[in-house]
Parts: C-alpha cells; structure tokens; sequence
C-alpha cells in the first residue's frame, strides 16, 4: 500500500515541475504511477491534496534534518554551514517539484492557496525559530557578532533558495556551495 502511495507522489512531482498543477490531471498522475484513476483517491481526496502532502514532506524532511543538526556536537558555526549544505541537498532532491513551489504559486488559484499558507507558515515558522537558536547559541559563545537571530534564519533559509536556482541561471557552474558558504560566512568585503 505505501509503495503505490509512493509511485502516485513521484508521479505527481514529475508531472506538476513538467506540466505545471493546473494542465497535470489526476489521470496523468495514476498512469505515471501506474496505477487506475479510482486508486489516486484511496489515498488522497483530490489532486489539491497530492500537492500538499508533497509541499508537507518537503517541509517535514527539513525539519528533521534541522532536529539531527542541533544535537550534533559541533561549533555553532559549523551547525550553520551543515544547514546550509544539508538544505541544498533536500531542495536539490525536490528540484523537480521547485517551480511548482515558487513560479506557478504566484498565480495559484486562492482557494488553494489559503490551504496551503497556514500548513506553509506552521512549518516555515519552526524552521525559523530552530535556526534562530542555533544563531542565539552562536551569539552567547562569541562566535557569531550580535544580529537579530530571526533576520539572520531567513537569511540562511534564502542562501539555500539561491543555491537551488544558480544552476538553472549558470548551467556551467560547477561547485558553487563552497563559494556560497565563504560569502555568508566571511562576506565579500576584503578586511
């Protein structure tokens, strides 16, 4: 059972990065899964409920690496830079499902969309406060200068977005996370 809810996920990632959520129809989901239209709906209600699952997973695995991140026994800023390498890795395994995170959201129907944003929010939100503890914990050690922790979290989470979208600008470009990791951690001004 948890095999066909599986193929019936990556089917759903593949066709809504390709096609878009709108134009993906349910039946185009089961047969990328392999599977009949009624089945789709043994294990989700709608196709509104497939993107979902699929923006919650993303979210929860982020989470989770975060949870493994804060007990490692490591300096502060080494937590930072695992984050950062940590969440290209997970964006990079959901880049399929990336566009449909960011471009076709803008015009996504807002019926939808006001389902989405609180199960967003919630999980946004514990990112954030996670990775704000991290920068707090780095403050009170004299690792990091004093910043507004939250301002510094969004700014992490945003490092990881540009990662994602840099090779869809540079194809050629070639091991870009070491040269992000010395921009955020040492700046671009010479000193």
């Amino acid at each position: 059972m948890l095999e066909v809810r599986e193929r019936i996920i990556r089917s759903a990632i593949k066709l809504f990065a390709r096609k878009g959520f709108f134009e993906t129809t349910v039946e185009d989901i089961a047969r990328g899964a392999r599977v009949a239209k009624g089945t789709i709906y043994l294990y989700f209600k709608d196709k509104p409920s497939i993107y979902t699952t699929i923006i919650e997973r993303h979210l929860q695995e982020s989470i989770q690496s975060l949870r493994e991140i804060e007990m490692q026994k490591i300096s502060h800023r080494e937590k930072v830079v695992e984050i950062i390498k940590r969440g290209i890795k997970i964006w990079l395994k959901f880049k399929n499902a990336h566009p449909m995170f960011s471009i076709e959201n803008i015009n996504f129907a807002k019926k939808l969309m006001r389902g989405i944003k609180p199960l967003f929010m919630k999980y946004h939100a514990e990112i954030i406060e996670r990775i704000a503890e991290i920068v707090k914990a780095g403050i009170r050690t004299g690792e990091f200068k004093n910043v507004n922790p939250a301002v510094a979290a969004v700014y992490i989470i945003n490092i990881i977005r540009t990662a994602i979208l840099l090779p869809q600008i540079n194809p050629d470009l070639k091991n870009y996370e070491q040269d992000i990791e010395k921009i955020f951690l040492e700046g671009l001004i010479r000193r």
